[in-house]
């Protein structure tokens, strides 16, 4: 990475020290006060930063500085929040078409109206200067940290020194703002809003913020105090609020899109991915979790045709139940099945923190109040720091958790979700019973007719008592490349709703699943796995059970550890049901492995 000579240690432009700046600044709270028409704020009665022929000084409290867009009708929404102006801070305005500047005094605030022209006028200790600086550093962060991508900065400017720059360089600066001429060269504010050549001829950069260069350059960064003596700064604070706001609004359009489509491709993938998974964990087990298969047909490895159920050939029926096709080829099935009432309501319950989630997941589970219940981490919204950081998405999350009941006739709401008081209700859902989903293929996440995604899912049962910090220490160490519409599944269950002997629980009576379902190219597998991997390892290490539906490449060792003091049975049954194994070989490592 480039340095430009003539750093920071040694700036040629003559800044003035402190006591110079606190004169200054003093001088125009006095000219404020003496000059400036009053006007108390509040967010009730915002102000437009609009008016070319004044500024706006905060004589107490803070004001909040907002971009909106202006609609055809003069209504203003989508407001973004800029900075926070306190006491003794000065308010710039800016006409940008669509894009409108709005100020909004906190309580208690004062601001007062000041004519342009006369301040520029009595300006002479230069108080404009720092004003600018703070101004265009905040604008300049609140606008990069919705910048999606950002390429790594290959220069860092100083005002007073000088650099060769190349074409598509990017630079910035370490501190305070910098300008950069545009007259022989385009520049980029944040990569996107080119530069004007026929205006002030001038863009900042500021900590936070960066400027791509689109041609070879020599550039010598200039500060706001050089700009002002030559009566050039107003005019370059003009065209940055041309960029910045630009950018923004740039920024907001591709964020919409991305809302838009992201949360289509979430929607599609957690519904398929939650639908499989419950289809996956509940294959034998009803939505209550008690076992229902009464009877099973099945042909052995040995090319047996068998029927067994709890009281005929029971061995092979508690083994191929959950047998992951080790033991026999099922061919027919007797399920038991109940009525269901015609009607469902769906209650949707946000969290904040996996406490509170399994809190009430308690509560439900213990009552049987409810036929469905799914809960699910969705990810916060990523900042740019957790982006450079290359944090987990799911580094911040929160919980949500639908709820079902069946009903005829009518439902009482409160009730339903009486004694529930860790999470808020979202909305409610009605349907018919016969469109709750369940029993979809397990072809896995996004569209279910591509195969060449992968699908490396991590699944694993967890006892209460560690279940939510491991749930926490997973999410927040999950890599940051995986796709943005993986879904995270979590459910509850009591022990005792489970019949099949082959499904490795963990120790207490009260479960939480967790599963991490991922679809992904399989050229990024060898990028992602050893991640996934770790993650499954941290699920056993805290007293889970993997669940044998996703990524498993166990050695011998850990599959006598996952099924425990069943192992011996399960030897046992595959040498009398398969004993030339032939069934699904090298999944299950029944013996060690033959040194080489």
């Amino acid at each position: 990475m480039a340095e430009a000579t003539g750093r920071e240690s040694s700036p040629t432009d003559g800044r003035q020290p402190e006591s110079a700046a606190e004169i200054a600044a003093s001088r125009l709270a006095d000219f404020a006060v003496a000059h400036g028409a009053p006007f108390a704020g509040g967010g009730n009665r915002p102000i437009r930063l609009d008016d070319p022929d004044a500024l706006w000084f905060v004589a107490s409290g803070s004001v909040d500085v907002f971009v909106a867009r202006e609609e055809d009708g003069g209504a203003l929404v989508e407001f973004k929040h800029l900075l926070r102006a306190t006491r003794g801070r000065l308010l710039f305005q800016a006409d940008e078409g669509p894009n409108v500047l709005v100020a909004k005094g906190l309580p208690d605030s004062e601001l007062r109206r000041l004519p342009r022209a006369a301040l520029l006028t009595a300006d002479e200790g230069g108080a404009l200067v720092d004003q600018v600086d703070a101004w265009v550093a905040g604008i300049s962060a609140a606008v990069a940290l919705d910048v999606t991508h950002r390429q790594p900065t290959d220069c860092f400017l100083a005002a007073g020194a000088v650099a060769d720059l190349k074409p598509g360089e990017v630079v910035s600066t370490k501190g305070g703002v910098v300008w950069m001429s545009s007259r022989d060269v385009g520049l980029a504010f944040l990569g996107t809003e080119e530069s004007d050549r026929t205006g002030s001829g001038f863009v900042p950069v500021a900590p936070g913020s960066w400027v791509s260069v689109s041609g070879r350059t020599r550039q010598r960064g200039a500060s706001s105090r050089e700009l002002h003596r030559e009566g050039r700064l107003l005019a370059a604070l003009a065209e940055f609020h041309r960029l910045s706001l630009g950018a923004h609004d740039l920024n907001r359009r591709l964020l919409l899109a991305d809302a838009v489509n992201l949360r289509a491709a979430q929607t599609r993938h957690r519904r398929e991915s939650e639908d499989a998974a419950r289809r996956s964990l509940f294959d034998a087990v009803d939505a209550r979790g008690a076992d229902n298969v009464d009877e099973l047909v099945a042909v052995t490895g040995d090319a047996r045709q068998l029927r067994c159920s709890r009281t005929e050939n029971p061995t092979l029926f508690d083994c191929v139940r959950g047998g992951l096709g080790q033991f026999a080829v099922i061919t027919e099935a007797r399920i038991r099945l109940r009525r269901t009432l015609p009607d469902v309501r769906t209650f949707f319950l946000a969290y904040d923190d996996i406490e509170a989630l399994m809190q009430d997941q308690r509560q439900v589970i213990s009552d049987d109040r409810f036929e469905y219940i799914a809960s699910t981490c969705f990810p916060r919204a990523a900042g740019l720091e957790r982006l450079f950081a290359r944090q987990s998405q799911f580094a911040e999350r929160r919980y949500v958790m639908s709820l079902t009941r069946e009903f005829d006739r009518e439902l009482d709401a409160g009730g339903a979700l009486a004694g529930l008081h860790g999470g808020r209700l979202l909305g409610m859902e009605d349907g018919s019973a016969r469109d709750v989903p369940f029993g979809l293929d397990r072809s896995g996440p996004g569209n279910r007719d591509d195969r060449r995604l992968a699908h490396p899912w991590i699944e694993g049962i967890l006892p209460w008592r560690t279940a939510g910090r491991c749930v926490e220490e997973v999410l927040a160490e999950l890599p940051s490349a995986l796709p943005a519409d993986t879904a995270v599944l979590l459910w509850s269950a009591r022990r005792d709703r489970f019949g099949s002997p082959m499904l490795a629980l963990p120790a207490g009576e009260l479960l939480m699943g967790f599963a991490i379902l991922p679809a992904v190219k399989p050229a990024a597998l060898a990028r992602l796995l050893p991640a996934l991997e770790a993650a499954g390892r941290r699920l056993t290490t805290m007293g889970g059970k993997r669940y044998l539906s996703g990524w498993i490449d166990y050695d011998h060792e850990q599959w006598r550890a996952h099924f425990g003091e069943l192992w011996p049975r399960v030897v046992e049954w595959k040498a009398a049901f398969d004993p030339h194994g032939i069934l699904d070989p090298g999944f299950i490592r029944y013996r060690p492995a033959q040194p080489a």
